[in-house]
């Protein structure tokens, strides 16, 4: 703190993730997620999660990073998921499997309108 631009994360523990604080919205009204982020890592798979109202188990969408440093918009279908439906109430990034020394995302947003 403070964020100034992004959020900077270094990926260094094993599994590191970014979750977000509980939210309330309907799958419906949110059918896209929009990603903007800088990344610098060997790993290119990335997962985001998210969790239903009336389900304990989080479900996820597998997408790749483009890890040249530069920022980047990624635009995840979740719609196309059967288990994103109801309403959701959090999502979890995982940059990531395994971060290693000098990995790292800086995020400069994350939501369901497209921000250039």
């Amino acid at each position: 703190w403070p964020i100034n631009g992004a959020l900077d994360v270094q990926l260094n523990p094993n599994d590191p993730q970014i979750i977000s604080p509980p939210a309330f919205w309907r799958a419906q009204d949110a059918p896209i997620l929009y990603i903007r982020a800088a990344c610098h890592t060997t790993q290119k798979p990335a997962q985001l999660f998210w969790t239903n109202l009336n389900s304990a188990t989080p479900h996820s969408l597998d997408f790749q990073l483009i890890a040249d440093g530069l920022e980047h918009t990624y635009i995840l279908d979740l719609a196309g998921s059967k288990d994103y439906q109801g309403i959701l109430t959090m999502l979890r990034l995982d940059p990531v499997s395994e971060g290693q020394k000098g990995d790292w995302i800086k995020l400069k947003s994350i939501g369901f309108e497209k921000v250039e």
